[in-house]
């Protein structure tokens, strides 16, 4: 072989770390994406094809249990544990930022008192029915922020005195017992409102987003506390039952 037939040698370099990971992620990418789009009826009827193939039927539609629906169901259940890990961090720092503005707020109500004498409305609920009764209130709170709390239980017959207090006129009620499918709402009432509740407590200040299980939208009915500071009390009652038999 003379000098001017020279072989060139290849030289393979070894990948880095860098490179593997990259080109991992980049497979793992380009695996899901196909598998995602495979699900979808028009396009997986759009990546089949009627030709005649000598791939085998295993390689071609990969059965069910395959390394990509496994791939895929993995991928659901790692956002699935991450959006609740997620959901339990925020209502975990909501609870803890209510616990603190409860306690800003029993100091706030200091400041509007004269000796014996207070510059602000308490509010109690009183049922007069033979159910227990659940009461939401909507109301602006000492602080100037209105709030929508819930739920107080105020039993048969009785009266609870909450820590909700206000310098404002207008207090929104909404009361349920969804066991005997009984409502005290405001709908057909006049200067009714609609609020967010949930199925379990609650305190959502108006303006944020309500991050609490279960939301729906109920209508409140207004009542006024009138110019005097008092203890407003607001009856809960049940229509005449009919007697056993009857």
């Amino acid at each position: 072989m003379g000098p001017s037939s020279q072989v060139r040698v290849l030289q393979v370099r070894p990948w880095t770390r860098g490179e593997k990971i990259g080109f991992g992620s980049a497979l793992i990418g380009a695996i899901t994406c196909i598998a995602v789009l495979s699900t979808v009826p028009p396009l997986r009827d759009w990546l089949r094809t009627d030709e005649p193939s000598t791939v085998p039927s295993t390689l071609t539609e990969p059965a069910e249990g395959s390394v990509f629906n496994q791939a895929l169901e993995q991928q659901r259940m790692l956002l699935q544990e991450q959006t609740l890990a997620m959901r339990e961090e925020v209502l975990r720092l909501n609870t803890e930022r209510i616990t603190a503005r409860k306690a800003r707020i029993t100091a706030t109500a200091e400041r509007f008192k004269d000796g014996d004498k207070r510059k602000y409305d308490r509010i109690l609920l009183a049922n007069h029915c033979s159910v227990p009764i659940d009461v939401a209130v909507h109301y602006k709170d000492i602080d100037e922020t209105w709030i929508t709390r819930g739920w107080w239980r105020v039993d048969p017959d009785a009266t609870v005195r909450t820590d909700a207090m206000t310098r404002n006129t207008p207090i929104y009620f909404y009361a349920e017992n969804l066991a005997e499918k009984r409502f005290w709402n405001g709908t057909d009432e006049e200067g009714s409102v609609s609020f967010k509740v949930s199925n379990s407590r609650f305190d959502h200040l108006k303006g944020e987003t309500f991050v609490f299980d279960n939301p729906r939208d109920v209508s409140f009915f207004r009542r006024e506390t009138g110019k005097a500071w008092i203890d407003y009390t607001e009856d809960f009652k049940c229509p005449v039952e009919a007697e056993p038999g009857t």
